[in-house]
């Protein structure tokens, strides 16, 4: 451990222990330390001595000393967690000051560019296609409260300010802080809301992420100077997205309401952002222009400003006559405001904002003050062309069974007044679409009148919703609908009639489509042609894009033919060309491992990418892909960047979208500096796959490795699936074995843990199967079935199987990423602390016998990956993460033997005190920041 970081967590956790002794007295800090060493003791060796010692501690605790315990643990993982990023920032801050820049840095990848001796050109080339997009969501993952961060972010500022001086004076600095934290409750009393969901976010964006924008087109336009000076600076690629307050799949708290909410406030936060960074321009431009041709200029301009708004003429007597440059940013600020309000003398749009501050930056730039034009308002208009006046774009997300209930009556009623055709019962689906084909041809009103069901009105209500924020706020406001769980063609087209519904969808004739597409051309937007050249005259009109998700294995496998069977058709190919023959579709990550385990779900994804790319080819259509990834290795996180690099099927023409969710927002958005680090390797990973050209590989070699992991894909699937969902006592371990119904009334978020409230396995969401799974140490999603299909791989290649499991894992990027991120799995699972949770399970046999299968399952991964690797021990070539897990086990296992004792006492409780469930839900939490892992 370095040093610096030893010292801090040392000082820290020192004055926590200070503080808890204070606050519970010397019997529970005496309960605190002895825990501690035996956990430490049973680890190195768990004889029967030791766990009746440790059983018999927690035994002896009432239920408000074990609350206390278990506080002190979870807050002891808060400041150690605190140490390590500031940790990191240090690393990273070394690097920059080397000149060589961390790996997958900016610094880093264009000295690759300029060593390999990248094409400038091609680099060009990638630029003008490339758009980066993180989207965050409020999925329920983030299991602290914002009082908390605010707590941890004001120790880490103290510390700043300290300059590593931890004597007297620090503790007389940082006690107060410390203090604070302990008296605040970890666990929240009142449920999450959406309208809270949507304020943390506005959190992120205020605090970070805005600033963001403008710090790294700076860097990245510095990087790309250097590389050629020559290359024109291109369009800011960088966007952000949001779910929150828009996705409605299984949540009915989401409404049309909190939608429209969502996109006031994410308007109202971004407007009082830009009136904040040109009220501090205003202390910066002090100086009157040195040039008569200069101040002829700025007063022509202002003269403008004033004859539209005349309003503004009051600012002549606010500064100095000579401060021109101020006078421009107080009518700028005015405009602002009126934007804000909707009031006469707004803004047109971010666009027109954005040529005031050109303006003003290129007057600066003939000042001459280049440093001030370039930090000022020219990092500001960077800033501006990536938040525009609506921040992050909206996604509306809703569930395929909903959508399809909804035009169900529409299509009843078209057929019941002779709209809907005849619908043969030979082919259910190629009707259906000819129905809804038929219905948004229609050049006359066909739509279907009010009154409609009460389920039908609520969907409706959901596009109407889009529409108005589009109408309110402008089409980039909100102009996706991701579709969940789609698997079949006739799931997009419901999503389309629903949106000719609300008139996101119009029926144009070959004038009005011909006029569209000229004004859309001359606006500077992408070309609207088939590939071949031909005019494009759509019959349709789309205002917004259906996205649609696929999520399970059956449908990644599907997914690629139902693109296809969507493309060939006239009509849709139509629409399209209206969205700039662009095709967005979304991959789960989450379901498909729950659904066929971590290594079929890997392959599913992998295989859908690469064929989606080929048909959207074929074609001529751009692809766009979006990656709904969450925070663990068992739901696409882990080393997703170097993922992205390991196959440029992930982000084609360099376009990628990909979902940060709950924890991943706290952990990668709270410091400026390591939220910069994460936008840089998600960039980086993009340019590395495109232009760096990673190990390729022939052919030939390739293709009878994507048969290898077809084969280990398939193997690996049947086996999960015998024990997930074959095995009939299965759901009750699942539930004994792991705190799953604790976790079920957690509140972490506004969206229940079930889509529809049933108790099938299948209807659980995947983020609460990851997070049981996670606190009870087994981490089984992100390996079972690995070892199965690595043994017998190896037998039916036998004698060559391992060293082709070899060759693959050295020589193809997509096999190498999936091996090292079951070797992380595995090295965080600790079956000695899984075996306890087995206990819980009754009757004991049912528990010990699933129990078994898990531990011989991990003993043939953790064989098959050493060997795979070459390596005696898992992770030998990250030490540094290895040492992490090893100093925290014994810290966590306190928390998790609390956990095991009073989960039986809740649930052998007929009426359990509200006190017992509190203490659970701090071990929960925890657990978590422990293991920095939840859902």
């Amino acid at each position: 451990m370095d040093e610096t970081l030893r010292r801090e967590v040392r000082f820290l956790t020192t004055r926590l222990g200070a503080i808890a002794r204070e606050q519970c007295g010397p019997r529970v800090f005496a309960a605190i330390e002895n825990l501690r060493h035996l956990s430490k003791q049973i680890r190195q060796n768990p004889t029967p001595t030791l766990v009746k010692a440790n059983e018999y501690q927690i035994k002896g605790l009432t239920l408000g000393q074990a609350s206390d315990v278990a506080h002190a643990f979870s807050l002891f993982f808060h400041l150690v967690n605190l140490c390590e990023e500031r940790q990191r920032v240090r690393r990273l801050r070394a690097y920059e000051d080397d000149g060589t820049g961390a790996p997958m840095s900016l610094r880093h990848t264009f000295n690759e560019l300029r060593h390999d001796r990248v094409s400038p050109a091609a680099l060009a080339r990638l630029l003008d296609s490339m758009r980066v997009e993180p989207v965050l969501t409020a999925h329920p993952t983030e299991a602290k409260r914002r009082s908390v961060i605010n707590h941890i972010l004001r120790i880490g500022r103290t510390l700043d300010a300290l300059h590593g001086e931890l004597g007297r004076a620090a503790e007389s600095e940082l006690d107060p802080w410390i203090e604070a934290l302990w008296l605040t409750p970890e666990v929240r009393e009142r449920p999450m809301t959406p309208a809270i969901e949507i304020e943390s976010t506005l959190v992120f964006l205020e605090r970070t992420i805005y600033e963001l924008g403008g710090t790294f087109w700076e860097k990245f336009r510095d990087q790309l100077a250097r590389l050629d000076a020559r290359l024109p600076a291109p369009q800011p690629f960088l966007r952000f997205g949001s779910w929150v307050g828009a996705d409605r799949d299984g949540n009915a708290n989401v409404t049309p309401e909190t939608s429209l909410a969502a996109a006031a406030a994410l308007r109202r936060s971004i407007l009082g952002y830009y009136r904040q960074v040109c009220q501090r321009l205003l202390g910066v431009v002090s100086f009157p222009c040195p040039r008569s041709s200069l101040e002829r200029k700025m007063r022509r301009d202002l003269g403008r400003d004033m004859r539209g708004f005349p309003a503004t003429r009051a600012f002549e007597q606010v500064d100095q006559p000579h401060e021109l440059y101020r006078r421009k940013l107080r009518v700028m600020i005015w405009r602002l405001d009126r934007t804000a309000e909707g009031a006469q003398g707004a803004y047109e749009g971010a666009g027109e904002f954005a040529r005031d501050l050109e303006r003003l930056e290129k007057l600066l730039a003939e000042h001459p003050s280049p440093r001030v034009s370039r930090l000022g308002p020219g990092r500001l208009r960077a800033t501006v062309e990536i938040f525009g006046f609506h921040a992050a774009s909206l996604d509306f997300r809703q569930h395929s069974s909903v959508t399809r209930a909804a035009v169900d009556e529409l299509l009843a009623r078209a057929q019941a007044s002779g709209q809907g055709g005849a619908q043969p019962a030979t082919d259910p689906e190629a009707s259906r679409i000819a129905a809804i084909e038929r219905l948004l041809a229609c050049s006359g009103d066909c739509l279907a009148e009010p009154p409609f069901s009460d389920a039908t009105r609520r969907t409706l209500g959901e596009f109407s919703a889009l529409k108005k924020i589009q109408t309110t706020y402008g089409e980039a406001a909100a102009h996706r609908y991701v579709l969940s769980m789609t698997s079949k063609c006739s799931d997009v087209w419901d999503v389309l009639l629903l949106g000719r519904q609300a008139g996101l969808v119009e029926c144009r004739t070959a004038k009005e489509a011909t006029a569209r597409v000229k004004h859309k051309l001359s606006a500077g937007g992408p070309a609207l042609s088939e590939a071949n050249g031909t005019p494009a005259l759509p019959a349709l009109w789309s205002h917004f894009d259906v996205v649609p998700l696929f999520e399970t294995y059956d449908d990644l496998y599907a997914c690629p033919a139902i693109l296809d069977q969507l493309l060939s058709g006239p009509l849709y190919r139509s629409l399209l060309r209206s969205r700039g023959n662009f095709q967005e579709v979304m991959l789960g990550y989450s379901d498909s491992v729950k659904d066929s385990g971590y290594v079929a779900a890997n392959f599913a994804l992998f295989r859908a990418q690469k064929s989606l790319g080929q048909v959207a080819e074929r074609h001529g259509v751009r692809l766009g892909l979006f990656h709904g990834v969450g925070g663990t290795i068992d739901r696409g996180g882990g080393q997703s960047y170097r993922s992205v690099r390991a196959q440029p099927y992930a982000a084609p023409g360099g376009r990628i979208r990909i979902t940060e969710q709950g924890e991943v927002i706290s952990l990668k958005y709270s410091d400026p500096t390591i939220a910069q680090r994460n936008l840089e390797q998600l960039v980086t990973s993009v340019l590395d796959a495109h232009l760096l050209h990673p190990k390729r590989v022939a052919m030939n070699l390739l293709a009878h490795w994507e048969a290898y992991a077809e084969e280990l894909a398939t193997s690996s699937r049947r086996f999960y699936r015998q024990l997930v969902y074959e095995t009939p006592e299965f759901p009750q371990y699942l539930y004994q074995a792991t705190p799953i119904d604790l976790i079920e009334r957690l509140r972490l978020g506004s969206r229940p843990s079930r889509r529809f409230g049933s108790r099938d396995l299948k209807d659980l969401r995947a983020i609460p199967w990851v997070f049981a799974w996670t606190q009870s140490r087994h981490f089984l999603p992100s390996w079972y079935g690995l070892g199965h299909a690595l043994e017998r791989f190896v037998n039916e290649h036998a004698p060559r199987g391992t060293e082709l499991l070899r060759q693959m894992y050295q020589g193809w990027p997509f096999f190498s990423v999936l091996i090292d991120n079951a070797e992380t799995s595995l090295a965080k699972t600790d079956l000695y602390i899984a075996g306890r949770y087995a206990t819980l399970v009754r009757p004991p046999s049912l528990g010990a016998k699933i129990f078994g299968r898990i531990e011989e399952e991990y003993r043939r991964a953790l064989k098959g990956v050493l060997e795979i690797c070459g390596r005696a021990q898992l992770l030998g070539r990250q030490p540094v993460l290895a040492e992490s897990i090893r100093l925290r086990n014994p810290y966590v296992d306190p928390l998790n033997y609390l956990q095991i004792r009073f989960l039986r006492r809740w649930r052998d409780a007929r009426r359990p005190p509200p006190e017992l469930l509190q203490l659970l839900q701090v071990t929960v939490a925890g657990i978590a920041f422990g293991m920095k892992s939840t859902g």
